[in-house]
């Protein structure tokens, strides 16, 4: 009685819309060693390849250089818009490439990340979708700096009234550190299906790696609501056996 009860009471707990809460950890990531979550693996590029800008091509799943598959399937494009004349800016870079983008993992990392850059006039963007609403998301920021915006978007084309802003100086507020990299975790947003990472300034660039999709709590919920009627099962029967009266013995 007491296991099905306290199922009961945790399926109660994350049925109910908890507020929304920002984790940030591993200030100035260096490696994929420190990150509380697994990455979004877009691949990487030969040893001795010169690092720099790779593509602005959308991304979509199971294309040939396009997103993983069948890991990250979740996300099914990221969308690159760039109004700035020099096509290396938004886009997919490896490594550091001087003032244009820095690596969130590491100077000397080879895998490719993604990066948003505009100007002081003009806004370069990186539009991701799901396939699946998402309550919560995982970012490893780098180099957080005021022109940083994370938004997520209440519908596709991320027009209107957004669900969730985030700022880089927002970052900051929660415990980031500025022009640092950090792994962030985002819980308890409304159902989104689409968000759209921007910079405003001309440098630095917003460079990031998105974490693999997490488990929704509806699934969770579904499966600790089977266990607890299996629980409650289980000591309704043991309650009607304890009922049957003894035989007397003869």
């Amino acid at each position: 009685m007491w296991f099905g009860a306290g199922l009961l009471a945790l399926i109660s707990a994350t049925g109910v819309a908890c507020a929304q809460t920002v984790k940030v950890g591993n200030s100035n990531v260096t490696s994929t060693a420190g990150v509380g979550f697994n990455l979004l693996a877009l691949g990487s590029v030969p040893s001795g390849t010169a690092a720099g800008f790779q593509s602005s091509t959308t991304l979509t799943t199971g294309t040939k250089g396009g997103l993983p598959t069948p890991a990250g399937t979740e996300i099914t494009k990221i969308v690159f818009n760039d109004p700035v004349a020099d096509p290396n800016k938004s886009g997919v870079y490896v490594g550091s490439t001087g003032d244009v983008a820095a690596s969130p993992i590491s100077s000397t990392s080879l895998l490719k990340y993604l990066v948003a850059e505009g100007n002081t006039s003009n806004v370069g963007t990186v539009t991701v979708s799901y396939s699946v609403p998402q309550t919560s998301l995982q970012i490893l920021w780098g180099t957080i700096g005021t022109g940083d915006t994370l938004t997520i978007c209440g519908n596709t084309s991320c027009t209107g009234t957004a669900l969730a802003t985030y700022t880089g100086t927002n970052i900051i507020g929660y415990g980031g550190v500025a022009n640092q990299n950090a792994a962030i975790t985002i819980k308890g947003l409304p159902g989104f299906s689409t968000i759209q990472l921007s910079d405003h300034n001309s440098a630095p660039a917003f460079e990031f790696l998105l974490g693999q999709p997490v488990p929704e709590p509806a699934s969770l919920a579904a499966l600790g609501m089977g266990l607890a009627g299996l629980a409650v099962a289980r000591w309704r029967t043991k309650k009607t056996v304890q009922k049957v009266p003894r035989r007397p013995i003869a």
